[in-house]
């Protein structure tokens, strides 16, 4: 079994709660202008806290503004299907994940 002070449970904690932040606050990927959090991904509010990090790594890892766009485009349609499901209206972000094209 693993043990772990007081300190280094705190400090991890408090890294992931720096990351989920700024994801949350639509944080800027470091690969490209790609934006990922409530005010640019639809059905932010229907994903769990993994969902939106493994959203936010398929963002960083689009090399160009079409992979940006095909990674939205997969998790529209996901969504979509998602709210439907929960008989729920689809909502969709004030600003755009991808630049223009």
């Amino acid at each position: 079994m693993n043990h772990f002070s007081i300190r280094s449970i705190a400090v991890l904690l408090s890294l992931v709660g720096a990351v989920s932040a700024g994801c949350a606050q639509g944080a800027r990927p470091m690969s490209g202008p790609w934006h990922a959090g409530p005010n640019h991904t639809p059905g932010w509010s229907m994903m769990s806290e993994q969902e939106r990090a493994q959203h936010h790594a398929q963002l960083q890892a689009a090399k160009t503004p079409e992979e940006c766009q095909r990674v939205m485009d997969e998790h529209r349609r996901l969504m979509q299907r998602r709210a439907a499901e929960r008989g729920m209206p689809m909502q969709s972000p004030p600003e755009a994940a991808c630049p223009a094209r």
